[in-house]
């Protein structure tokens, strides 16, 4: 896991530390109630991710009507 403390890498992503986290939460207690909220969080930190690529990369409607609710695991190896 590395040290908690630790500086986030240049290229973290805030998908990248909410995986941390909640890996950590899970490991000291599976029944914690902040991992709902967590999951949540990580949820629209994805939407939102695709909401900034859309406007960054130009993408058309098509692409956003396809790609704007894209989520993810929040338990995935990504």
């Amino acid at each position: 896991m590395g040290d908690l403390y630790a500086a986030p890498h240049k290229d973290q992503t805030i998908c990248e530390m909410h995986r941390r986290m909640y890996r950590i939460i899970v490991a000291r207690d599976p029944n914690d109630e902040l991992i709902p909220l967590l999951s949540k969080a990580f949820d629209m930190g994805k939407k939102m991710g695709n909401r900034l690529k859309y406007h960054k990369e130009r993408h058309g409607d098509e692409w956003w009507a396809l790609h704007r609710a894209d989520g993810g695991e929040i338990d995935a190896d990504e």
